[in-house]
């Protein structure tokens, strides 16, 4: 009985001075230096605070937990960093010179589709296509130029499975097209466009 009793104490003594480090180097390590973040429900993370008008829900995040915190979509960690105009002095010309580079590069795309459409080329890609609705005149909506940059720009673009870039996929859209030209991958990700 007695060997029973000696067992048990010696039991309780590993157990609570394990409990004791455990809880004393987990109280000095270095944690990560995260910026605030409201709460999130599992699975869906933030998803519920970003509805119905994500761009609002955002600036009153912004207004509660300042212009950068962080937040969950889903089950991915993302940081939102939220700036008025006032904030974007520093950062306004740099805006200014990539959007008018970025334009630029659609602007000469467009340009080199135009002149192969002109040499009566039978490739045909989304441009061509586009293009072609912009110039029907009996089309009740008009396509402008800034339309077709537009919706060029409204897709995720990524090479195409088949591994040596003969096609092109459209993420969300289940659209593959030849590839007709130089692949051209443009990852973009705006809320809003970028102030002219």
């Amino acid at each position: 009985m007695s060997d029973i009793h000696s067992y048990v104490l010696s039991f309780l003594i590993w157990l609570i001075s394990t409990l004791l480090l455990r809880a004393l180097f987990k109280s000095t390590s270095a944690k990560p230096c995260l910026p605030p973040s409201p709460f999130a429900l599992p699975i869906i993370g933030h998803l519920h605070l970003l509805a119905p008008i994500p761009h609002q829900a955002l600036h009153k995040l912004s207004l509660r937990y300042g212009p950068v915190f962080r937040i969950l979509l889903g089950s991915v960690p993302s940081v939102a960093a939220l700036f008025t105009r006032n904030g974007k002095r520093g950062f306004g010309k740099r805006l200014k010179d990539i959007r008018r580079r970025f334009d630029e590069l659609i602007e000469r795309i467009i340009k080199e589709h135009e002149e192969s459409r002109k040499q009566n080329s039978e490739k045909m890609d989304l441009l061509n296509i586009l293009l072609d609705v912009a110039q029907d005149e009996s089309m009740e909506i008009k396509l402008t130029r800034e339309n077709n940059k537009s919706f060029i720009l409204c897709f995720d673009w990524k090479a195409g499975e088949d591994g040596n870039l003969t096609s092109v996929d459209m993420e969300g859209v289940g659209i593959t097209l030849p590839r007709a030209n130089h692949l051209v991958c443009i990852h973009v990700a705006l809320l809003e466009p970028i102030p002219v």
